[in-house]
């Protein structure tokens, strides 16, 4: 049986790789598509104009079905509005989540679908994200605090 040369597994069937290890090589040779591995010219970018569109469709998709899982709604101020929605991780700790997954939203999106949409999570508006970020955990709706004033460290007028 013939095992493959990159990682060991059995099975190796091209160039002495198995199937995943042949697709990475296949996907980063120079001239080559890094999402499909297909030919380029060398006026063109390193991706394939399709497999952008098509990887975009897929990703706005995922996004699309854990924000309907969740309401599609902010969970503090009631925006509706899906371009302003994002993902929020009720107790924190987002950014050592998603560097600890190691591709950042994208494989935080796969997890969140793989288990279920578990309650850890949260839609809010991207202005009640950095809210609850910079007041400490809690967004300045709920905590009471919604003057400019406190939220900008000015005054917040008109000047007129």
């Amino acid at each position: 049986m013939k095992v493959c040369t990159e990682c060991g597994r059995s099975q190796a069937w091209a160039r002495g790789l198995c199937c995943s290890c042949y697709a990475r090589w296949r996907r980063n040779r120079p001239g080559r598509c890094r999402f499909c591995g297909g030919a380029m010219g060398a006026e063109q970018a390193q991706t394939h104009a399709k497999c952008l569109t098509y990887r975009r469709e897929i990703w706005a998709k995922y996004r699309d079905q854990i924000i309907d899982a969740y309401g599609a709604t902010c969970a503090c101020c009631g925006e509706l509005h899906r371009t302003f929605l994002t993902i929020d991780h009720v107790n924190g700790g987002g950014t050592a989540h998603r560097r600890s997954l190691g591709m950042g939203n994208r494989r935080m999106m796969l997890q969140i679908i793989a288990e279920g949409f578990p309650p850890k999570y949260q839609i809010l508006c991207f202005n009640c994200n950095i809210g609850k970020h910079r007041n400490g955990g809690a967004c300045p709706h709920i905590a009471g605090d919604v003057e400019a004033s406190a939220i900008t460290g000015g005054g917040g007028g008109s000047g007129a």
